[in-house]
């Protein structure tokens, strides 16, 4: 078997683009492999699916790098199109040769016709007990077309089965088995829906996108705020056709990708059932949301950013429809593996109750796919212990939520967008501080406008998930671990900068704390990391501005964290204004001075207005 190791490095050294297969055999005499790449590499390669040789030109899986997870995701997809339905088994009894699977079932069942049940068939066939039934179970249904097993085990011959064997997969068919692994493990294409092509090879962002990406990359929660019209919605599903892979999975919808979710919020939303489901009244049920569905479906794509754009969501108070979500994004905690976790939004509980009405399958719901594809949820949930515990394709994912429920993955990423007018709910300083806050402005039009239409498409090259998602979360843990350092110097300068803020908002309600002070060097992290990976990418497009000083960083901070917490009257807010203003001049904080400016006229020259970040 090979290892995750393996695939990385194979996909390292091999082409990411077509070409002649001569270019192709001379290209890997200069990897690491040199003229040795034709023996065993060569092989590996070739039987993992990583290229095939078509009509002499070579094609690639994969048009760049891929990271351990991508990897392991990658293997357990091969191992179900691959290793699992391999013609032949060898049993550990005693003088038992291999035998090939499916011929030897075939031709006992035609021999013995009484007998249907596929693991007495087994036994009989090996001579002993079949540990891993389910998965034979799932490669003949999958792969054999002439036989099936119903979620009794019982076996049926297909009433042309003997022409089907005359007609299967050649092994030695490579361009075939190349296509087989087109879809990911787990997940599949359920409705057999057309894959969309990509109609460009990339897309080109703006200076003000790759400040959304520097906040994401910070905290994976955004607001973007303005009035109607200014293409907030828009700019989510923008992000996420940029990131969307074209697997023929993700990409089957002509207008919305599948790593893309819109949830509208209602103004009757006044608790989480909308977000998280409840336990129905009526019957023994779980009303799934798509919400849910969502974060499933992002934890089988862990390196492909997934975007849910909470569309008008303060349409309702988002204290209380998303209050499970505003405590578990703060509960998010790097692991010694990299990997980011958070406390249950939906516990455990909910996916071991053991008392759900026999036509109702909560993983099922969830869009977890079965071995079985023809399983209905009486059948799965008749199914035994054993038998159930190799029930889904995603027996991991199944078992996660049983033990720690469902958790926000690494790479979800929730923007909200909001319009504050008369018919919308005010935020309170608890959503503010746990979001990075945008404003969309729509300057004077010019030419620009016909320039070209937004990027609303699939694209061959999909950006990187590692510029969008969140690595750190913990300032100090980062520095500790060694993964970002601050000199003395810029330590002195960050302090600073939060206790000058801090001393400027002194008698008002508005001052900060620690968790500012984090996503500051955070930020400042961020914007260095996403410098380093466009570096290595080629660079930034043309007339992108993307400064990384820490001067750009403060006032930054204060436009997305500090001067949104700010709104009242006169007496209020003026005081502390009017000291961050001087401040901003004197730094040449350029946003923020703009923006305090417009709050403080805002009062009107009797100074009786009401003033906030909006406009």
């Amino acid at each position: 078997m090979p290892k995750v190791e393996h695939v990385v490095e194979l996909v390292q050294e091999l082409p990411k683009e077509e070409m002649a297969e001569n270019e192709f055999k001379i290209y890997m005499s200069g990897s690491i492999y040199g003229e040795g790449f034709t023996k065993t590499a060569y092989q590996l390669a070739c039987q993992l699916g990583l290229y095939c040789i078509d009509n002499q030109i070579y094609i690639p899986r994969f048009n760049r790098n891929v990271s351990k997870n991508e990897a392991e995701s990658y293997l357990e997809k091969w191992v179900w199109t691959y290793y699992i339905p391999n013609p032949y088994t060898k049993s550990f009894a005693q003088g038992c040769k291999p035998l090939p699977v499916l011929t030897s079932i075939i031709k006992y069942i035609e021999e013995n016709p009484d007998v249907r049940n596929l693991e007495q068939v087994c036994q009989d066939i090996w001579g002993e007990p079949i540990g891993n039934l389910a998965n034979i179970k799932y490669a003949i249904n999958q792969y054999s077309k002439a036989v099936r097993v119903d979620g009794h085990n019982n076996i049926t011959l297909e009433p042309n089965y003997k022409e089907i064997m005359t007609m299967a997969l050649e092994r030695n068919n490579k361009r075939a088995f190349f296509d087989s692994l087109s879809t990911p493990s787990g997940t599949g294409n359920p409705e057999n829906k057309q894959s969309v092509e990509p109609a460009g090879e990339s897309t080109k962002l703006n200076s003000q996108e790759y400040s959304y990406i520097a906040a994401i990359k910070t905290k994976p929660f955004l607001i973007l705020g303005g009035f109607s019209g200014t293409g907030k919605s828009q700019k989510v599903k923008e992000l996420a056709f940029a990131t969307c892979p074209c697997d023929g999975y993700l990409n089957v919808s002509e207008t919305s990708p599948g790593n893309y979710l819109l949830v509208s919020v209602k103004p009757n939303w006044h608790d989480a059932t909308d977000i998280t489901g409840f336990r129905s009244s009526v019957n023994k049920n779980y009303y799934v949301t798509d919400f849910m569905r969502f974060l499933v479906k992002a934890k089988q794509y862990p390196e492909v950013p997934f975007f849910v754009c909470l569309d008008e969501m303060n349409l309702a108070p988002v204290e209380e429809y998303f209050a499970d979500f505003l405590s578990v994004i703060e509960s998010r905690k790097k692991k010694k593996d990299g990997t980011i976790v958070t406390d249950a939004l939906v516990p455990a509980s909910v996916f071991r109750a053991d008392d759900y009405d026999a036509e109702f399958n909560i993983f099922m719901s969830l869009g977890l796919a079965t071995t079985n594809p023809e399983w209905k949820p009486d059948e799965l949930n008749a199914l035994s212990k054993e038998e159930y515990a190799q029930a889904f394709i995603r027996q991991d994912i199944v078992e996660e939520l049983k033990r720690d429920g469902l958790t926000i993955p690494q790479n979800v990423i929730i923007i909200g967008t909001v319009n504050m007018d008369d018919t919308t709910n005010s935020f309170s300083r608890k959503v503010i501080d746990r979001a990075m806050t945008f404003e969309t402005i729509v300057n004077e039009f010019d030419n620009s406008y016909f320039a070209g239409d937004v990027a609303l498409h699939y694209i061959s090259k999909p950006r990187s998930g590692k510029l969008f998602i969140s690595d750190e979360v913990r300032a100090t843990q980062m520095i500790e671990a060694g993964n970002f350092a601050l000199t003395d110097d810029e330590k002195h300068k960050i302090l600073e900068f939060i206790n000058s803020i801090n001393n400027d908002l002194e008698g008002s309600p508005f001052k900060i704390s620690y968790r500012i002070l984090n996503e500051t060097i955070l930020l400042y992290r961020a914007k260095k990391e996403i410098q380093k990976i466009m570096d290595e990418e080629g660079g930034f497009e043309d007339g992108v501005t993307f400064n990384t000083d820490l001067d750009n960083v403060f006032d930054e901070i204060l436009m997305q964290k500090i001067l949104p917490r700010i709104e009242g009257d006169y007496e209020k807010c003026n005081k502390c204004l009017t000291k961050l203003s001087t401040r901003a001049d004197d730094n040449n904080w350029k946003q923020s001075m703009d923006k305090i400016e417009f709050m403080i006229t805002r009062f009107g020259k009797d100074k009786s207005g009401f003033t906030s970040f909006w406009n």
